[in-house]
């Protein structure tokens, strides 16, 4: 079967997805981590990126074995972040069929290591075009579950009639930046932080406030928490800068949201692009409302990216 999901359709694949997250964030919180044996990669170029647990391949194929059956009857391929890891070929699959699943089985894997909060199961379903139709993202730690389905909105809960997701006011007097950890070392950090206090200021806002320690899954989902907040990942030449696993759910629901998500160019981000799963060129950028993200770029395009 190859044609456009019905509405009805995307509804299942959803609930399918919510269930196949919280089983995975299940299994996340009952291992011991004492027990983590840690393998490292050979993709990417942080810390963060390097590691990978077995519980990151035990979830993935939890993941797989709870949308396996939806997906051979609609034709819809799966991409895994520890599967590709170790097969790359697999990654043409999201261009031979005309809808694919987008796994991080456990993003933020550092942050679960060193057993604090940060860490999320992600799935999107994105279509061949590159635009995401579904996220979901599960917090093991608050048991939160966040989803988005294109047309109908974000909502928090654990099941496709859950309450819409609303922003809270948590720092009302001031401007929010989640952070990856190494961006601290990064050559433009104090420039970025001189911009973001000057929008600030235009805003109204008494400061910035900085935020470290979170994979990019719930940097971006705590972006979306706040009414002034952001999180961005600039440009660099090196592979690595964050993969489609880690954006495709949480862009999503920032579109569902109605805030603002793009590279750091504003251009909509690539999620299915040939040639390359990372978005290093481009950058990433998520901010709690348009305004803001419209700011945040102007305010970036002085900035020698690379």
């Amino acid at each position: 079967m190859t044609g456009i999901l019905s509405n009805q359709q995307l509804l299942i694949l959803c609930e399918s997805a919510i269930a196949a997250a919280q089983k995975a964030g299940e299994s996340i919180n009952s291992f011991d981590r004492k027990k983590l044996q840690q393998v490292y990669k050979h993709s990417g170029s942080s810390a963060a990126s390097q590691i990978v647990t077995e519980v990151d391949i035990r979830c993935e194929q939890i993941i797989r074995v709870y949308l396996q059956s939806l997906s051979s009857k609609l034709n819809i391929a799966f991409i895994g972040e520890e599967s590709i890891s170790k097969y790359p070929i697999l990654a043409k699959q999201r261009f031979e069929s005309p809808y694919f699943w987008c796994v991080d089985p456990l993003d933020g894997t550092l942050a679960y290591t060193q057993n604090r909060s940060g860490y999320a199961v992600s799935i999107a379903l994105i279509d061949r075009s590159g635009r995401p139709l579904i996220g979901v993202v599960y917090d093991p730690l608050d048991k939160a579950t966040y989803h988005a389905i294109a047309g109908f909105g974000s909502f928090i809960g654990s099941d496709v009639v859950s309450h819409r997701w609303r922003q809270r006011d948590l720092t009302p007097d001031a401007l929010t930046f989640f952070s990856d950890e190494g961006f601290q070392s990064h050559k433009s950090f104090d420039v970025v932080i001189e911009k973001l206090e000057s929008i600030a200021s235009a805003e109204g806002l008494g400061e910035v406030c900085v935020v470290f320690g979170s994979g990019a899954v719930m940097n971006a989902v705590q972006t979306l928490n706040y009414q002034h907040a952001c999180y961005l990942k600039l440009p660099k030449l090196a592979e690595g800068g964050g993969s489609i696993w880690d954006f495709a759910a949480t862009a999503c629901l920032a579109m569902q949201h109605n805030a603002w998500v793009s590279d750091v160019y504003g251009a909509p981000l690539s999620l299915n692009r040939k040639g390359s799963l990372f978005m290093n060129k481009e950058g990433v950028l998520f901010a709690s409302n348009k305004a803001l993200g419209y700011r945040i770029i102007s305010a970036l395009s002085s900035l020698a990216m690379v």
